[in-house]
């Protein structure tokens, strides 16, 4: 296969992508210098453009080509694509940094590329595309636990004429007629920012019929009683989506305030009597909290070990679509190098066939089972997927509990339910 890249870079076939997604990374990569590099395949660069976020083994020479080739397509769905991958917390930091630098470039591109210093002759383009990209994760950048994408976000802003940041993303945060994620990413830069109108905009958000919005509000409340009101409601009025947003956020306020709320909590779950879809939430809080910390360590020495111990509080309240994104795209997990979801006619990303076909396993499985796939992939091996010379009692697959966050299982087990004839 490494071949026929080199015989397809040779002749400028555009079909040499089918090889960007291929098991093994060395092909990938070397599909990549063939569309990208020297005289490059134009015809190809959108689907190198497309791998970017989407290969969980993709190389630094992968990346950085997927990355300019972005750049090199230029059109709309691209700078929300280099946009979303740099705001990423599970991207590599310097593959974020390289999205920035190369996303600063988008309204007049330098002449040479940024993979081979190859002249490229980009023409300038209107910043309109860029603009809207940065309106809708600026938040999550300027937020970012890398203070390194934080400084290089500042940079691009600049070199963009973004205009006076903390004055756009405040009109943005404080029209109701923007965008309830614009607005949400917004109102999460002016806390970081530290915008004069920031309190007006937390009080618009709060009111908000975007739950997106109200969650973002209350998590820029400055005032640790204020906020603990609104945690309070939220957890008993809000959507399940708010009511897991505020438990957690009660967890990270750590104060005397938030200590008799999350015991009450802890209480219901120990009980029995907290809803299922909450658990996993309360014990996360509750673990996380000095109130708290012993009485729930007692509670999870009681979990049974053989059913997961505390991840098996994981069994609801997951969402479908974070544990879709999580089973085609996470780093960590690597679903799709080994399982396939749909068939070979489909739009599916994931189409090995090393494990089983997962396309209908929730009309197979329960949750139950899949959660224990998951964590213990030995449980239940299906004689028909065995590898020659692999042990019957052994599957290849490793647990997810030393991969994937606890959240994240619970997302990956609510998709997976959810695939169904």
């Amino acid at each position: 296969r490494r071949s026929a890249t080199v015989v397809m870079r040779n002749t400028r076939d555009p079909n040499v992508a089918i090889y960007l997604n291929d098991p093994d990374q060395r092909v990938a990569s070397d599909a990549a210098r063939a569309i990208h590099d020297d005289l490059s395949i134009p015809k190809a660069l959108d689907s190198l453009a497309r791998t970017l976020g989407k290969d969980n083994d993709a190389d630094a020479a992968h990346l950085r080509r997927a990355i300019s080739a972005n750049l090199r397509v230029g059109n709309a769905q691209c700078a929300m694509r280099l946009a979303a991958y740099a705001a990423s917390e599970n991207a590599p930091e310097e593959m974020r940094i390289e999205a920035i630098k190369t996303l600063s470039q988008w309204t007049n591109p330098d002449r040479l590329d940024r993979v081979q210093g190859w002249h490229r002759g980009l023409d300038p383009r209107n910043s309109t595309e860029v603009h809207h990209s940065l309106n809708l994760h600026l938040g999550a950048l300027l937020t970012s636990s890398s203070k390194a994408v934080q400084a290089s976000t500042t940079a691009m802003i600049k070199r963009l004429n973004y205009g006076n940041a903390t004055e756009r993303v405040s009109k943005l945060a404080l029209n109701p007629n923007t965008n309830a994620a614009v607005r949400a990413s917004s109102l999460t830069a002016m806390a970081a920012l530290k915008a004069p109108e920031l309190t007006k905009a937390i009080n618009l958000g709060l009111k908000s019929k975007s739950p997106q919005l109200r969650m973002a509000a209350r998590e820029a409340i400055l005032d640790p009683v204020s906020q603990i009101e609104q945690v309070k409601w939220a957890s008993r009025a809000g959507t399940l989506a708010e009511k897991q947003h505020a438990i957690a956020l009660a967890a990270s306020i750590n104060t005397t305030q938030s200590a008799p709320l999350i015991k009450s909590w802890l209480t219901a779950l120990i009980k029995g009597t907290a809803p299922a879809d909450l658990a996993l939430d309360i014990y996360m809080a509750a673990s996380n909290h000095e109130a708290t910390l012993e009485e729930t360590k007692k509670y999870t020495s009681t979990l049974p070990a053989e059913k997961g111990g505390a991840l098996a509080l994981a069994l609801q309240g997951g969402d479908p679509e974070k544990g879709r994104d999580i089973f085609h795209t996470s780093v960590t997990g690597q679903c799709m190098r080994c399982h396939r979801v749909g068939n070979s006619s489909s739009t599916s990303i994931a189409t090995a066939e090393v494990g089983p076909d997962l396309t209908t396993v929730g009309s197979r499985r329960d949750r139950e089972y899949l959660l224990r796939a998951l964590l213990n992939p030995s449980a239940d091996i299906d004689p028909n997927q065995l590898r020659e010379g692999q042990p019957a009692n052994l599957s290849v697959m490793p647990p997810m509990a030393g991969l994937l966050k606890p959240k994240e299982i619970r997302d990956l087990v609510a998709y997976l339910a959810s695939l169904k004839q």
